[in-house]
């Protein structure tokens, strides 16, 4: 796949020890584009292989700039479990470091995964998926997401914004469903990175906001067909 689309040559992760982030590591290096990874724990992000090893921190603006020198495209895979009580949230705040970063090293592709329940998607969100989240106190992490989905936006970069419902480590099968209306239930953190790497090499995704779920979601899609990225869906080898 890699030799019959333009994928870049070397690509920003932020999150890249997370567990979406693993997966667009892997996935990259399998297509040969060298990978630079931002990280707080280099010791840590040594066991992605060969990588490109940042040090720094998304919630320093001067961190994102100097991470994002030099690259063709970025991922952010960056997000909370928990809301931090002695810093601002990853989020919102670290996600709009790293795209004013993107932007400000005149780095033009940036994808971003947020998630289902930031933007107007919290309106048809299921009831008891609602009752999840306050019951987890993670309204406010959505609240982030919300902000740095519109401020990515703003931004003058070839964004795509993917919005996965609830993450499982359940193993990518076929091609995940990707739609701009509205589908839920569950996807792979492995079907996340495949959709974005694949939209690093799909202009059909430039300023599209995507929901991504697994392959037998189908019955959950409302409002819409599906979006078919340039890039085709091939199965990983294995490894």
């Amino acid at each position: 796949m890699g030799e019959d689309f333009a994928f870049p040559n070397r690509v920003l992760i932020a999150g890249a020890t997370g567990g979406v982030g693993v997966h667009v590591v892997r996935r990259l290096q399998q297509l040969g584009v060298t990978c630079r990874v931002l990280t707080r724990d280099a010791n840590r992000a040594a066991a992605l292989g060969v990588a490109e090893i940042v040090q720094g921190d998304v919630l320093r603006p001067e961190d994102c700039r100097s991470a994002a020198a030099g690259c063709d495209a970025a991922i952010c895979t960056v997000g909370e479990y928990r809301i931090p009580k002695d810093r601002p949230i990853v989020d919102g705040d670290g996600v709009i470091n790293l795209a004013d970063g993107v932007a400000a090293a005149g780095t033009r592709r940036f994808i971003l995964v947020s998630s289902l329940g930031s933007g107007e998607s919290w309106s048809w969100l299921p009831f008891f998926v609602k009752g999840y989240f306050h019951a987890m106190r993670a309204r406010p992490i959505l609240t982030a997401k919300t902000r740095s989905d519109a401020h990515v936006r703003a931004l003058d970069l070839d964004w795509t914004i993917l919005w996965p419902a609830y993450l499982t480590n359940r193993p990518m099968r076929s091609a995940p469903l990707l739609t701009e209306g509205r589908a839920g239930g569950t996807t792979s953190r492995q079907a996340v990175a495949d959709v974005a790497v694949r939209c690093l090499a799909s202009p059909s995704a430039i300023a599209r906001t995507l929901v991504v779920v697994d392959h037998f979601m189908r019955v959950t899609l409302r409002r819409g067909g599906l979006f078919e990225l340039d890039v085709p869906w091939e199965a990983w080898p294995p490894g």
